[in-house]
């Protein structure tokens, strides 16, 4: 294991995490593990306590574009679930699509 001569940032933590869930999320539905996206949303929504009012995980990884950047692809189609204010995943500041008791 190697360290960095430098802390990280609070957003290339966020986006490290973001990546990541991003990267597992491709793994489970191209394994077939589940059958769509809309299956962790609500798994995540029931089971994590993710807020329902963001639509699941899977949006909120397309909104920030960690599901493009990872996986090369959204998980949804463009404007299902698309965003807290409409506006493209582009326009969308991740703090304003990150849930408050992930910023702390």
């Amino acid at each position: 294991m190697s360290f960095g001569t430098s802390p990280s940032t609070g957003d290339n933590v966020l986006r490290r995490v973001q990546d990541a869930l991003a990267e597992e999320i491709g793994l489970m539905l191209d394994e077939g593990v589940v059958a769509g996206p809309e299956d962790i949303d609500l798994c995540m929504i029931l089971g994590a306590g993710w807020p329902m009012f963001l639509g699941g995980i899977t949006p909120y990884l397309d909104r920030v574009g960690a599901s493009e950047r990872v996986n090369g692809r959204r998980f949804l189609a463009p404007g299902v679930a698309s965003g807290l204010t409409g506006q493209s995943s582009e326009s969308v500041s991740p703090d304003a699509a990150t849930p408050e008791s992930v910023r702390g």
